[in-house]
């Protein structure tokens, strides 16, 4: 086994031994009473929002796919990213999701069009978990009452998706639109920063935005299906800490790296660690339930495949047999009827 499996399985193992260690820290009877409790109307509902959201994620990976170069259809860019979502579950920090780019270059566009437009989307997704967890840094840092005004944290929702829409058009500006010279000239930075439609900006921040909005209903209505609350801004981007802390690359799922988060997050509010263990079981259905859908697009897409008609197979089966002979005419009888 070469050194780099070695590592890969050890990060695992980092993930494995966090998940123990919560596990030593709650009652395990007090955590399935909570789970055999929850409110599971309220979880269906949580799990029935994972297909718009599911839509209004591909519709914002599509628009970046087109602008790098490869244009494909809403049907087709909401079968491929859900086929990535399959794949993100079962590997380290979700880059099994990079799965979608191959299925761009399937259907006719480039692999650097597939992969530019992949790092752009979770690009736009980091940017904006890392503006929210500045957020929730502050508040946890100062505790301003300010900051408790739903108000304030829509707008500074708003100005985070605006700028993490900015930054990835400049950059992609820079490396993709343009050839790529170093160093990068001021010339350059102008013309990435004038040089992109603001339309697409505003598409790109707008997506993003109702992406994450979505998302976080669907938190909300886990932690309420267990009974419990907490103020709606600090929440919020409490759940952008705990997403970061899913996509390290230590664990598969997400599995230890969240729970030691909402551990250390849920304490903030109060809310008991059995509770927060449970509500990290649901987070974990809900991308279970991601999974089932890119579990089901890949087989209608395995399905497809195979029901269409191989024409290289039949042209194959016919090589080498003679073609057929043309239709025989009147016999030529060369004798006495026949003129010297």
């Amino acid at each position: 086994m070469s050194a780099w499996r070695r590592g890969r399985w050890l990060l695992h193992l980092v993930g494995l031994a966090l998940f123990a260690w919560v596990l030593t820290r709650i009652d395990i009877r007090t955590l399935v009473r909570h789970v055999l409790e929850a409110n599971w109307l309220l979880v269906t509902l949580a799990l029935a929002l994972g297909l718009p959201f599911i839509w209004l994620k591909s519709e914002r990976w599509r628009m970046v796919l087109e602008w790098t170069g490869s244009r494909i259809s809403a049907g087709l860019a909401f079968r491929l990213f859900s086929i990535g979502l399959l794949a993100g579950l079962v590997t380290p920090g979700q880059v099994g999701e990079f799965a979608k780019a191959f299925g761009v270059r399937r259907e006719g566009g480039t692999l650097r069009s597939g992969l530019t437009a992949s790092v752009g989307d979770r690009a736009l997704d980091v940017a904006m978990l890392l503006g929210l967890s500045a957020y929730y840094a502050v508040w946890h840092r100062y505790r301003w009452p300010t900051l408790n005004s739903l108000a304030v944290f829509l707008a500074s929702m708003a100005l985070v998706g605006i700028l993490a829409a900015w930054i990835w058009l400049v950059a992609a500006q820079l490396f993709v639109a343009f050839p790529l010279r170093w160093p990068v000239t001021g010339r350059a930075l102008g013309e990435a920063i004038t040089g992109f439609p603001w339309p697409r900006m505003v598409s790109l921040a707008a997506a993003t935005l109702f992406a994450y909005a979505l998302y976080s209903i669907r938190l909300y209505l886990l932690l309420l299906a267990l009974g419990q609350s907490a103020p709606v801004p600090v929440f919020v981007s409490s759940m952008a800490v705990m997403s970061l802390a899913a996509l390290l690359p230590i664990s598969i799922a997400g599995i230890g790296s969240r729970d030691a988060a909402l551990l250390v997050l849920f304490g903030e509010f109060r809310i008991p660690q059995e509770a927060a263990i449970a509500f990290s079981f649901l987070v974990l259905v809900l991308s279970l339930f991601n999974a089932v859908v890119g579990a089901i697009a890949w087989a209608l897409q395995f399905i497809g495949e195979h029901d269409e008609p191989d024409t290289d197979a039949s042209h194959q089966s016919t090589a080498g047999v003679p073609p057929p002979l043309p239709p025989r005419g009147p016999r030529v009888r060369r004798g006495m009827d026949e003129p010297g």
